[in-house]
Formats: C-alpha cells, structure tokens, sequence
C-alpha cells in the first residue's frame, strides 16, 4: 500500500534505532527526560510508514525520545510500556481495518485506550485514524465514528489508489498525499477541535479529549516523503512536502506548540 522505497525507510530506521541505544534496555523509561513517543511497527502498518512518522517527531522540537513498538519490535504496546510514554503513534497501514486490528490484538488494543483514558496521547494518520474508530476500531472517538472519504457521494476522489487531495489547513488551503483517507465524524466533546478538512467540508483533522488523555487523527498524509510518490503524481502536489502540517498535528496532541519548528514552511519542489 503507501510506503517509502526499502532503501529509504532502512536508512530512516538505522538512524533513528542508533539513537534510541541510549536508552535503558527492555522497554524501560527514564522517570524523567524527554517525552517519549512509541511509534507502532508491524503487520497492522505499512513499509516505511512507521519511519515516517518517527523522522517527523524527530524533527520536532519536543525533543522526543522515538521507539517502536511492535510484534518484531524489542517491546509491544502493553500496559507496561505505555506506562512509560507520553504519546502512541498509529501510522499508516493496509485497507483492512478488522485485519489491522486482529494484527494489532486485544491486549495492545486495551492497553492503548486505557492508556489514552488515563492521560496518554494518540496519533493516529489514515489506518491510524481508521482504527480509532468503532466496530471496528478502538472506540477512541466514540460516541463518534470514522468511514471511507471515498464513499461519499460528494467525495473530491473515489480512487482508493494514491492521490492529492485539496484540504483545509489554517487560512489557507494545501495539497496532502492521500490513500482511501477517512473522513472523520466530530463528537461534539467539550474541547475538540478541527485543524482541517477536506474540500468537499467533511473534516480531515481533529484532536479531542478522551478520559485523562489526548486523540488526534488525520485522515491524509501530512508525514509522505518525496519516494511515497510517483512521478505523475508529484507533478500535481504543486505544494511540494507537507510536513509543517504533520508538525502542528503533534503540537495540537501535545497541547502546546514548539516552536520554532524545524520543518517549518512549505517544503520547496525539487
């Protein structure tokens, strides 16, 4: 499905995995530091998204401790673990959110809602915003839901293969790499609030609270790199990179923004 090209993401992982040997071993979180960022691996996300997101929180200025989490991962998300972190990151993944969340199963999915209720963050992008949804999904959003942009009569696109899509962010507008993107139905909680949406008026972005913690969920791509596309595709991204975008996603999750960003400004086309 969406992915960088294996070169890249390995290069990517080596990278962010060299540093994160500083850590203490086995999972195990200093009592204080940095805030640190589990970023999901594995079957219920695709290649190269994963290291994606961890190069966006990495060029933050929240100066995150990254470590993924996951069936081949040193640790999985588990009551333990998430005791340690700040935020919990879902990437991207396949276009079967049952099979993601069987791949994910109900230990990992219990311990990340209880985490999030007591005062955790999720992130989630695309299949991550699919998965905080309900029947299927982790019931983070409830009482709302998320479905298929590209069911919509109105929908912008009814491909479910890789395109930009036309949102709102801000003031203005920008193109966002997108892949079967969600759109996201608001709960109406006290406290949420829409960072953008999609141009047919349907919302694309939003963080809300949940129990103690914090839910923020986009349905497009904010965090692509150049390899995500292809070549006739990045002709018509005359936006270049969105990754100031990704970067005020985890601001808003954090509550507080960093500034000033490191990825900060539209992403120049080569």
């Amino acid at each position: 499905m969406i992915g960088m090209t294996t070169t890249r993401a390995y290069a990517i992982a080596g990278v962010i995995t060299g540093a994160l040997l500083s850590l203490t071993g086995c999972g195990e979180v200093p009592a204080e530091g940095p805030p640190v960022a589990l970023v999901y691996r594995g079957p219920a996300s695709c290649d190269g998204c994963a290291e994606s997101v961890a190069a966006i929180l990495a060029s933050s200025d929240h100066d995150f401790e990254v470590q993924f989490v996951g069936p081949d991962e040193e640790s999985e998300a588990t009551h333990e673990t998430l005791s340690g972190a700040d935020l919990y990151v879902q990437p991207g993944g396949g276009d079967d959110v049952a099979e993601a969340m069987a791949d994910l199963g109900q230990p990992a999915t219990r311990a990340i809602r209880d985490f999030v209720e007591g005062g955790g963050r999720y992130l989630g992008f695309c299949m991550g915003a699919y998965l905080a949804g309900s029947d299927p999904g982790m019931g983070l959003r409830r009482p709302a839901t998320t479905d298929a942009y590209t069911a919509l009569p109105d929908a912008t696109t009814t491909t479910v293969d890789d395109t930009v899509l036309q949102v709102t962010w801000g003031e203005g507008t920008r193109l966002h790499f997108a892949q079967d993107p969600p759109y996201l139905i608001p709960s109406g909680v006290p406290g949420e609030k829409i960072l953008s949406r999609f141009a047919s008026g349907q919302v694309n972005a939003l963080v809300r609270p949940l129990g103690e913690g914090t839910v923020g969920v986009i349905g497009t791509h904010p965090e692509a790199e150049r390899d995500w596309y292809s070549d006739e595709l990045w002709e018509l991204d005359t936006d270049g990179l969105d990754h100031e975008n990704a970067l005020e996603l985890v601001d808003a999750v954090m509550g507080s923004p960093a500034e000033p960003s490191k990825a900060s400004g539209p992403k120049p086309k080569d």
